[in-house]
Parts: C-alpha cells; sequence; structure tokens
C-alpha cells in the first residue's frame, strides 16, 4: 500500500500503479481488457462515502501488471479528505479487489 497527495480538480499526474500479487509477483492483465478495470475512491473517515473513477483507465504493460489511469475532473473535486483507492479487477470468473492505496485529497495552496 503506498500513499500518495493531489491538489484538489488536479487531473495530473496519472496514477501508474504495478499490480502485484501479496508475494510481489506481477498481477498478469493478458486476459483484461481496460475495461475490466476500474477504481473506487472511499473515504477513510466517511466510509459509507465511495465514488466510481470516471477518468480513463490503460493497461500500459499487461505481462508486468502496469496499469495507468488519467484522472477525471469529478475524481478530484470530492471534498478534502483521506481516500482509498480501490482498484478492481473484473476476471471471467468474477471480481478481485486489490489491498488500496491511499489518496491524500488537499486543498491548493
Amino acid at each position: 500500500m503506498s500513499e500518495f497527495t493531489m491538489y484538489i480538480g488536479d487531473t495530473s499526474p496519472p496514477y501508474n500503479p504495478t499490480l502485484e500479487y501479496d508475494s510481489g509477483a506481477p498481477i498478469n492483465l493478458s486476459a483484461l481488457s481496460n475495461s475490466d478495470i476500474t477504481i473506487k475512491l472511499q473515504s477513510i473517515d466517511n466510509p459509507n462515502t465511495v465514488v466510481a473513477g470516471t477518468g480513463s483507465m490503460t493497461i500500459t504493460n499487461a505481462a508486468s501488471g502496469i496499469i495507468s489511469y488519467q484522472w477525471a475532473t469529478a475524481d478530484t473535486t470530492l471534498a478534502q479528505d483521506r481516500y482509498y483507492v480501490w482498484i478492481i479487477l473484473v476476471w471471467p470468473t468474477g471480481p478481485q479487489h486489490l489491498d488500496p492505496d491511499i489518496l491524500n485529497l488537499v486543498a491548493a495552496p
């Protein structure tokens, strides 16, 4: 799990995680398309607040488990808070939720 900070309203830089199993081995995404990977943001302080990401997802290296998510404005205009960033892989056998990263969304100076 990693933690990163963005300013409210910013859409860059994109979110570029490498998806790995707990062992550290990359998750091979070759069986998935871009639309099979989604993101949800969940407030840490208000866990009932869950927002589906509306940006664009791209698998940049399937064998190595590398994706790129280009934030949409709606993703980063949420209230200032700390959010879990959940990545959900939708396999033919069903969904797989990965351990979340943490996004600190703060007001710009």
